[in-house]
């Protein structure tokens, strides 16, 4: 399989650029490392069988599908050998800590809440010293990994499914969103807050790409890639038809990106130093990423085969957020993963 990596980003205070385009050499891409002096370093990381993750946290960040990737890198790790343990909110506690056995005691545990969020913006990498304090290894052979979704993208759908004001057209959502509540409410600015103090993990990836992204996660958690071939979409609830069309239309209009970005340019920031580092990440992992994420699609269509589903539309979602499908979908063990409102997964089902 392929090598991780660890890659450290420095970013100095400078006046804040903007906007993400796309990865390739443009003027928005040249003007954010001009203006912040970006200074990305990368270096293999090799694992042992002594070294492998004992630790591994995922920064659900939300409107990212986090649910859904939570969800899978549970089952990935959940079909090991090796002890395993899922910690529940109720358990980021140093006693919970040391209780499952985790890290240097011998068992993986995943760290896949919201709460993550938080430590991170506080401690960086070092975000599990907040609940371990002193105690020894803490730190030892740990992983974290995000992923970051196109800023417009996740500031809409942060707005319409929180209820963040009205939807009727695209005009009143944009004179909403010029509010900091509606902002707010929609984590217009979550990357900022998250990242400003420890920047942006080492293993950093973007949505847009996660076919991608669960192999290179694979080889790094040294899983199989038929770890994650059971992945199946997550989601609360769908739009009704009107607002999905105002939500398009934001979603297709170049001045309201240009709008968004002058109202929350550290986000855009973000974003597009996670487009450079995940290219990076790719370009260093080489031409066998791009095998590993075809045989990956080539599991999962088998897979999804395999228990009646269709490959391309599986499954579809009422408002409510309830599955409907004569496929036999598995049952979502949301008790093990400890995901979910309550931790039991209330309010989540599969869809599409």
């Amino acid at each position: 399989m392929l090598s991780g990596l660890n890659i450290a980003l420095c970013v100095l205070a400078t006046a804040p650029p903007e906007m993400f385009s796309s990865f390739s050499p443009s003027a928005e891409a040249h003007r954010l490392v001009i203006h912040h002096h970006l200074n990305l370093t990368v270096s293999p990381v090799k694992h042992t069988a002594s070294s492998r993750p004992r630790n591994v946290v995922f920064l659900k960040l939300h409107k990212i599908s986090g649910s859904t990737a939570a969800y899978d890198i549970y089952t990935a790790l959940n079909q090991t050998r090796q002890p395993f343990h899922s910690m529940h909110k109720t358990e980021y506690t140093r006693a919970a800590y040391v209780a499952n056995g985790c890290g240097s005691q011998g068992v993986t545990c995943a760290f896949l809440q919201h709460m993550n969020l938080g430590m991170y913006a506080a401690r960086g990498s070092g975000l599990l010293g907040s609940l371990l304090g002193s105690r020894a290894g803490f730190g030892d052979a740990t992983v974290t990994t995000t992923i970051l979704r196109d800023p417009v993208s996740r500031t809409l759908s942060g707005y319409f499914y929180g209820h963040c004001g009205p939807v009727d057209d695209a005009e009143t959502v944009k004179a909403t969103l010029a509010s900091a509540t509606a902002r707010a409410c929609a984590y217009a600015d979550e990357y900022e807050r998250t990242f400003r103090t420890g920047g942006l993990p080492a293993l950093t990836g973007i949505i847009e790409q996660r076919e991608y992204w669960y192999p290179a996660l694979a080889s790094e958690l040294q899983l199989p890639l038929a770890s994650f071939e059971t992945s199946l979409p997550l989601m609360v609830k769908s739009l009704s038809p009107a607002a999905e069309g105002v939500r398009q239309q934001l979603l297709a209009s170049a001045p309201f990106r240009e709008w968004l970005r002058k109202e929350t340019p550290a986000e855009f920031e973000w974003y597009d130093a996670a487009v450079e580092r995940w290219a990076a990440w790719k370009t260093r992992l080489g031409r066998e990423l791009e095998s590993d994420k075809d045989t990956l699609l080539g599991l999962q269509a088998a897979y999804r085969e395999r228990v009646g589903l269709d490959v391309t539309k599986p499954f579809t979602c009422t408002r409510k957020g309830s599955a409907e499908s004569a496929a036999p979908l598995p049952a979502l063990d949301w008790e093990g993963s400890g995901l979910g409102q309550g931790g039991i997964g209330r309010g989540f089902a599969y869809c599409v």
